[in-house]
C-alpha cells in the first residue's frame, strides 16, 4: 500500500469516527462535520482538531460542558489518535516487513528524535538498517565459503 493510499485511508477512518462521534452528541451537519473533519486529518500536526477543538468551543459557549467534555475526551482519545494506531497497520500492509512490535518502536522513536517527520522516518530508518545487517551477513557468509574452498 503506498503511502498516499495509507494516508488517504487514515483520514477516510478518522471521518468517519468524527461523524459518529457528531451524530451522538446530536450535532447538527454531523456527516458534513466529519467529512471536513477527514480532510482536515491531511494537514500535519494540527489536522483533526481544526474542527473538533471550534465545536468543543461551540458547545462550552452554549453552556453543554458535558458534550464539551465528551466532545475533547473523543477527539483527543479516539479522533485524533486513530491516525497513530492505524498508520503502523496500514504501514504494515505496505510491505515493510517488519513487526508490528518493532514498527511501533521505530514510530515513536522517530517522533522522538526528529518530530512529526519521526513517525515516517523512523520506520524508514530501522527498516534499512535491518536491510544493511542483512547484506553485511550474506556478505560474511560468502567470505566464510570462498574460504573453504
Amino acid at each position: 500500500m503506498h503511502a498516499a493510499k495509507r494516508r488517504v485511508a487514515g483520514s477516510l477512518v478518522q471521518g468517519i469516527v468524527a461523524a459518529i462521534a457528531y451524530a451522538c452528541l446530536r450535532i447538527p451537519r454531523a456527516f458534513t462535520l466529519g467529512l471536513l473533519t477527514g480532510l482536515a486529518s491531511l494537514i500535519p500536526v494540527i489536522g483533526t482538531a481544526i474542527v473538533w477543538i471550534p465545536i468543543t468551543v461551540g458547545l462550552c459557549l452554549q453552556n453543554q460542558y458535558v458534550k464539551a467534555g465528551i466532545m475533547i475526551a473523543v477527539g483527543v482519545l479516539a479522533i485524533g489518535s486513530i491516525d497513530n494506531v492505524l498508520r503502523p497497520l496500514f504501514s504494515k500492509l505496505g510491505a515493510l516487513e517488519m513487526s508490528t512490535l518493532l514498527l511501533l518502536l521505530s514510530i515513536f522513536g522517530g517522533v522522538e528524535m526528529l518530530g512529526p517527520w519521526g513517525a515516517l522516518l523512523g520506520p524508514v530508518v530501522v527498516r534499512l538498517a535491518t536491510e544493511a545487517l542483512v547484506l553485511v551477513r550474506e556478505d560474511q557468509e560468502d567470505q566464510e565459503n570462498t574460504a573453504r574452498e
